[in-house]
């Protein structure tokens, strides 16, 4: 029960005292009202438990997921629950397994310099052949100094270039591989040493 429903009982009280004394009509009238304003105002579902409806349990806030183990084709349910009770339910009913998880727990060490790099943006890879351009959102972070742009030739002259960077979403990522390409062929679009796939890094780095 929150601060709200407590002030709401004691003036529960407090008037349903006053009213006693004016006769039992009076008393339920106004015990009505206020058990009405009660049940109107007492949070019920997600906005019960606080954060995003999670349950606090312990002193943790807690939601749940369901696992489905199948091998190689193991998944998890695409939906989150506040509610043990929804997603145990939901185990009983498709034989799935309980996944339990702390929400917003503090970072630590490297999670906190980490939260501090780049914020807003993701790791994006881009490739741009042909005029056509490629991209999409990579797992995890860029090591340093590693965002340079990368050059293959193809068989009919043309180059094949990629880049990985961070960006805010695609459309930035597309225009940041863009200034680099322009940038490298104002440069003289030169190339150092083939790796064993035939890539070399555009020099000099944009």
């Amino acid at each position: 029960m929150n601060t709200l429903a407590y002030l709401i009982v004691l003036t529960d009280i407090i008037v349903l005292e006053w009213a006693g004394h004016r006769g039992l009509a009076a008393s339920l009238t106004v015990a009505a009202a206020l058990i009405t304003l009660w049940v109107l105002c007492y949070p019920r579902g997600a906005g019960a438990h606080g954060v995003a409806g999670a349950r606090r349990e312990g002193g943790e806030v807690k939601v749940y997921g369901i696992w489905y183990a199948d091998y190689s084709d193991s998944s998890c349910d695409s939906r989150v629950f506040s509610v043990r009770e929804d997603a145990v339910a939901v185990c009983r009913a498709t034989g799935g397994s309980l996944l339990e998880f702390n929400v917003d727990l503090p970072l630590k060490g490297k999670e906190v310099a980490m939260r501090a790099i780049h914020p807003g943006e993701s790791v994006f890879w881009v490739a741009l052949d042909g005029g056509k351009t490629e991209v999409r959102e990579e797992e995890g972070s860029l090591p340093k100094d590693s965002d340079y742009l990368i050059v293959r030739t193809l068989r009919d002259g043309t180059h094949r270039l990629v880049l990985t960077t961070w960006a805010t979403d695609e459309q930035h990522a597309a225009k940041i591989m863009s200034e680099r390409r322009a940038k490298w062929i104002a440069l003289g679009s030169k190339v150092g040493r083939p790796n064993q796939h035939g890539w070399r890094r555009a020099q000099p780095h944009p």
